[in-house]
């Protein structure tokens, strides 16, 4: 009965902490790419800019979290806390090449795509 007990407590557990991520980023990928930029500023400098115009609540209109992790094709993804914006950065040359995803189309998302361009 205690194994029964233990096992379902987990279970419980997994599902509620598995509701924190709306959204995975490969399936906000495979929604395609809503916008593509290229800059002449180097794919590090763009990625970091871009994680901090997106936490600027006056560049977006609200105080967002955003983060960057190692990119699928080299460089580096900014992403918002629940995946629902992302961009992919990397390397073109001497600049970067920038592809922006959204989950879903928002009222907000106008805005995230505008503070990602001040960073190229």
């Amino acid at each position: 009965m205690r194994v029964l007990t233990q096992a379902t407590a987990m279970t419980l557990a997994l599902v509620t902490l598995g509701g924190c991520a709306l959204h995975s980023m490969s399936s906000v990928r495979d929604r395609g790419v809503v916008a593509s930029f290229t800059g002449k500023r180097p794919a590090a400098d763009v990625a970091q800019c871009i994680a901090v115009s997106w936490q600027n609540p006056a560049l977006v209109g609200a105080e967002l979290a955003a983060y960057t992790q190692p990119g699928p094709k080299g460089g580096l993804t900014v992403y918002t806390r629940d995946n629902e914006y992302l961009a992919d950065v990397s390397p073109a040359g001497a600049g970067a090449q920038v592809d922006f995803f959204a989950y879903s189309d928002t009222p907000a998302k106008q805005q995230m795509i505008a503070a990602l361009a001040t960073c190229l």
